[in-house]
């Protein structure tokens, strides 16, 4: 395999699957979680992740709500095989 192969070679992401559970610290005390609720297709074929989001502070919970993004938009934000919790 060439040096240049090796640049372009992606990881390997995980499925986003209904149910699953991301979090992410986006500073000290800081941390955004999202639940899987649903999964979809726009007019135009883009796939959409419905989540459940809650924004927390040192585990006190500051804001809830439920949002949608582009599925690779939510797996740039919360996909990546790290931020993944236990149990989902």
């Amino acid at each position: 395999m060439s040096f240049l192969q090796l640049l372009g070679r992606k990881t390997k992401e995980p499925n986003i699957e209904i149910g699953c559970r991301y979090s992410r610290c986006v500073h000290t005390g800081l941390t955004e979680r999202a639940k899987v609720l649903a999964m979809s297709q726009d007019q135009l074929g883009i796939p959409h992740v419905q989540f459940e989001y809650r924004l927390e502070r040192y585990g006190k919970v500051e804001m809830s709500d439920r949002r949608t993004l582009a599925l690779e938009v939510f797996r740039g934000a919360f996909g990546s095989i790290g931020n993944m919790e236990a149990g989902a």
